[in-house]
């Protein structure tokens, strides 16, 4: 969750100009979370080294099922555009 979490604040980063947020409270965010993602991992480093197998396994299987549904499906991923008449600054 954590690691989802983070990717939006990346993603808000990207976007910061529309949304007028803090681009130093959003990059805090990112790095928070990214501390709090390396404080875990070596906790259970310490404690319970096999879950972290565990967790890299269910990364790579949500992957993998991501990439066979990209090509069984032919999905594309495209960059939004905006509705007509408005530009892309909203």
């Amino acid at each position: 969750m954590l690691l989802i979490h983070t990717a939006v604040h990346l993603g808000h980063l990207r976007l910061i100009g529309q949304t007028g947020a803090s681009r130093a409270l959003v990059a805090l965010a990112v790095l928070a979370n990214g501390a709090t993602v390396s404080l875990g991992l070596y906790h259970l480093s310490r404690t319970e080294p096999a879950l972290i197998g565990w967790i890299a396994g269910f990364f790579a299987l949500a992957l993998l099922v991501e990439i066979v549904l990209h090509f069984v499906t032919a999905r594309e991923v495209r960059p939004r555009t905006p509705p007509q008449g408005q530009s892309p600054k909203g």
